[in-house]
């Protein structure tokens, strides 16, 4: 996947979430996800990459929803797996981007799905 369609991910994921924990407020959302609630801890990885009512972290967006991808959120492994595979907010590991992946993909989800694929092809030499 390319860097845009992962942007465009985190921020389609981000606005979503942010319907729901704008409602809510900020600081109930925190408390949601801090209670182990993997649709807040969602909303505050969102919260956290994008910066919205918080200071931007790639760091900790990437905290927040790897709290819900062991939940077993398959949005939030698919989203974890990419940051594996950009090294975005972690350090970039293929293999743990491989396993988030295949995770969320076991579930249905389309996105994780399309990435492993993509994956499996050869890349062209440049030349």
């Amino acid at each position: 996947m390319r860097f845009r369609q992962v942007v465009a991910l985190f921020f389609i994921v981000g606005m979503l979430l942010v319907a729901t924990a704008h409602t809510q407020g900020i600081d109930s959302t925190r408390a949601a996800a801090e209670q182990g609630d993997p649709a807040a801890q969602m909303a505050m990885g969102a919260f956290c990459h994008h910066g919205m009512g918080v200071p931007q972290s790639d760091k900790d967006a990437a905290r927040w929803y790897l709290l819900a991808a062991k939940q077993g959120n398959a949005g939030a492994q698919t989203t974890v797996g990419m940051m594996y595979l950009s090294g975005q907010g972690v350090q970039k590991d293929e293999a743990q981007a491989k396993s988030w992946l295949r995770k969320a993909a076991e579930q249905g989800d389309s996105t994780a799905k399309r990435q492993l694929e993509s994956m499996k092809k050869p890349t062209k030499d440049l030349e």
